[in-house]
């Protein structure tokens, strides 16, 4: 079993490492401030739909343990 670790950082703010159910927030989060973060990060405009976002999200999860490294959400 898979132990995940949450950093708390100060208040309600942590970081914590990525998990697919993040999908939905990481997307709602882009779609809403699409102009703003389009301006420095080019896969803005290829960010779509939450099931894109799952996939690709899913693409870090999933990666196998030698190859990956750790991706962290602030929450």
């Amino acid at each position: 079993m898979e132990v995940i670790m949450e950093i708390i950082l100060f208040g309600d703010i942590s970081l914590r490492p990525l998990q697919i159910d993040d999908a939905k927030d990481i997307y709602n989060t882009i779609d809403t401030q699409r102009e703003y973060l389009g301006q420095w990060l080019p896969f803005v405009a290829l960010t779509t739909s939450v099931e894109f976002t799952r996939g690709f999200v899913e693409s870090i999860v999933f990666l196998p343990k030698e190859t990956s490294v750790p991706t962290l959400t602030i929450c």
